[in-house]
């Protein structure tokens, strides 16, 4: 099953979905470029034991 969270570009401020890798870990880290202005961002992803997201984009791509 594929998630999918909303996330705001730090450069551009337009918001972009990134899917989720429900299977990678309760940390993750990984780079994925805007769908908008396609510059690179750097994603933290964190699950809680209930499967919650808590996310956070930096620019330090």
């Amino acid at each position: 099953m594929d998630e999918f969270i909303t996330v705001q570009c730090p450069f551009c401020a337009q918001d972009f979905s990134v899917e989720l890798d429900v299977t990678g870990g309760r940390d993750q880290v990984f780079i994925v470029d805007c769908e908008v202005c396609c510059r690179p961002v750097e994603c933290h992803l964190q699950f809680d034991e209930a499967g919650a997201c808590m996310h956070e984009i930096s620019t330090d791509a």
